[in-house]
This record gives C-alpha cells, sequence and structure tokens, in this order.
C-alpha cells in the first residue's frame, strides 16, 4: 500500500513538472479543444438564432401566422392599428467565450449584439381618408445564452466528440436596461406548469426542452418591473406601462407570428399580463419569445425622452404532429 501512494505521488509530481517545463503543450491542447467547441456551436445554427429580427418593414403589416399564407394587411377600413418591430443591420455582432469545466465538460458563453433601428407605423383608417405616420428610433439589443458541452467518446475510446448537452434561454436587453421580467409561467396540457425567474440558470436539453403537439393551447403569465423615469400608461383603463407580446413560430425559415397580450392587474411595482396561442407549426423546432417593450418606445416619436427599451426572454420547442 505503501508503494502504490508513493508510486502515484511520484506521478503527479512528474506530472506537474513537465506542464511546468511545458506550458506550449498545455495551450496548445487548451486551443485544439477550444476549436472544436466553437465549430459544434457554429454547426448549431439554433443556438444562435435570436428571433427577433423582423428583416423588413413589410413584415411589420400582419402579426401572421405567415406560413398559413393569410395577412391582416394594414389598409382595412375602420381600422386603427400600431404596428412595430426591430429591423437589424447585418451582420450582427458575435462573441464566443468558451470555459473548460473539466478534461469532459465545457460552458460556452454565446453574445449577440443587434444593432439597428426600431420601427413604428400608426394607421387610422375611415371611409374617405387613411391616415398613416412612422418613425424610427436607433436600437441596441445585446442577448446572451449558455450553452454546456460534453466530451463522448467513441470508437471504443480512440476518438471524441464534443455534444452540446443542454442550453439556456436567451436573455436579450436594450441600453438603457430599465425593464425587469420577474417571471414567467407557461401553462399547457401537455406539459406541467413551469414558472421560470432565472431564465439564464434553467436548461433544457434535447430531448426536455418544451414539446408540443400541434394545435396545443398554450397560456403564459408574465410579471414585469418597469423602471422608465417617464412612464406612459397604456390603454385607457389600464396601469400598462408597457407592451408584452409573444413572437412564435420563429425559425430560420422566416416564419413570425405574434400575440398580444393582456394587462391583467397590477401587485405593487409589478404588472401582470396574461396570453394565450396555438401551437399551429409544423414539427420541427422553434422559436418563442416573451417581448416587453416601454410604451414611451412604441408610442412617443422622442428618441432623448423615450430611447428604445426592451427586454426579452427566448427558448426553442419542438413541435410534434399529435
Amino acid at each position: 500500500m505503501k508503494n502504490t501512494i508513493l508510486f502515484l505521488l511520484i506521478v503527479s509530481i512528474l506530472t506537474f513538472w513537465g506542464c511546468e517545463q511545458n506550458p506550449g503543450a498545455v495551450n496548445q491542447n487548451e486551443a485544439k479543444i477550444q476549436e472544436e467547441i466553437r465549430a459544434v456551436i457554429e454547426d448549431s445554427l439554433d443556438l444562435y438564432f435570436d428571433a427577433l429580427d423582423d428583416y423588413s418593414e413589410d413584415n411589420l403589416n400582419s402579426d401572421g401566422p405567415n406560413w398559413l399564407g393569410g395577412s391582416a394587411g394594414l389598409y382595412k377600413e375602420g381600422r386603427s392599428l400600431l404596428r412595430y418591430g426591430r429591423i437589424a443591420a447585418r451582420p450582427l455582432e458575435r462573441t464566443l467565450e468558451i470555459v473548460t469545466d473539466s478534461d469532459t465538460t465545457a460552458t460556452a458563453y454565446i453574445y449577440t449584439k443587434m444593432s439597428g433601428k426600431f420601427m413604428v407605423i400608426k394607421l387610422q383608417a375611415g371611409p374617405d381618408s387613411l391616415s398613416i405616420s412612422r418613425y424610427q428610433k436607433p436600437m441596441t439589443h445585446e442577448i446572451e445564452r449558455i450553452v454546456h458541452l460534453k466530451k463522448i467518446y467513441i470508437n471504443e475510446g480512440t476518438e471524441y466528440r464534443w455534444k452540446v448537452v443542454d442550453i439556456s434561454f436567451a436573455v436579450g436587453k436594450s441600453n438603457p436596461d430599465l425593464i425587469e421580467i420577474e417571471e414567467v409561467t407557461i401553462m399547457a396540457r401537455e406539459i406541467d406548469t413551469l414558472s421560470i425567474t432565472d431564465p439564464l440558470a434553467y436548461f433544457m436539453g434535447g430531448t426536455d426542452q418544451f414539446i408540443l403537439p400541434r394545435f396545443t393551447e398554450v397560456k403564459l403569465e408574465v410579471k414585469v418591473r418597469n423602471n422608465t423615469p417617464n412612464p406612459v400608461v397604456y390603454p385607457d383603463g389600464t396601469e400598462a406601462t408597457e407592451s408584452v407580446r409573444l413572437q412564435y413560430g420563429r425559425n430560420l425559415m422566416g416564419h413570425f407570428a405574434r400575440q398580444n397580450f393582456d394587462w391583467v392587474k397590477r401587485e405593487g411595482d409589478v404588472n401582470i399580463y396574461e396570453g394565450t396561442w396555438k401551437v399551429r407549426q409544423f414539427r420541427g423546432i422553434h422559436h418563442m419569445v416573451v417581448d416587453v417593450i416601454d410604451n414611451g418606445t412604441i408610442l412617443v416619436n422622442d428618441n432623448e425622452a423615450y430611447p428604445y427599451v426592451s427586454k426579452t426572454w427566448s427558448a426553442p420547442y419542438t413541435v410534434i404532429p399529435f
């Protein structure tokens, strides 16, 4: 027993001494790991998908779902419509930080900076008149997501590859960062009721993310705190100081749909909103975004007093036929 302990101690000392004598080998190995993990992350396009860019002003004219071929359109007599969205400049700024937690595990931090313009279109259509106003504000939206990876050995341990184990929600914020989403509660018949307060600490694997049969109805409750110094209450009869909506069905094919939420009540300095949406997407991976925007950002054409202020939480979900 003493000989075994002595042997292990000698091996440890020699290993440490070897690394001290040849730090270049350690750095080279770390660089190789970084390159391997970066390739895996970059091949997983859904990990980078922000689901916020409307790409064109034309896409603001309808709430969708655009994959069903219909469009509400702006121009309908007697309608008073308010449309808004983000149009990002390309390319987006992306940063990837990789931390090797052990010989077989790693954590990747994905940062995306979306710059561009926030567009607002207001329309009032009557039998003999049509009034349209549009304006834009500079927009910066920074998004963070965390990814866990694991080294998987194959071919009886002679080769390996890095595999994504799970991902967090993506959290986006404006600058200034004045809105906080305190909690999101998700309710659907096919899943257990889930309340999330820390989206960067809630991780979803490939088989335990939100899996929803087509035509499932999902209800969400969103609690929001808005710290803007110039609150604008809208609509009348509420205490809402922000607009809350769900963007869903977003994917790499350019699909989109939007569902506005209703203000329910105010508890202290927190507004509570509720909304429902029906899963009408076809099978595959899509994205949903809880999208909160300050009312002043949308309603007042004054970028000094009412700049772009927003907070978003987003997550992928998988649609199955039944």
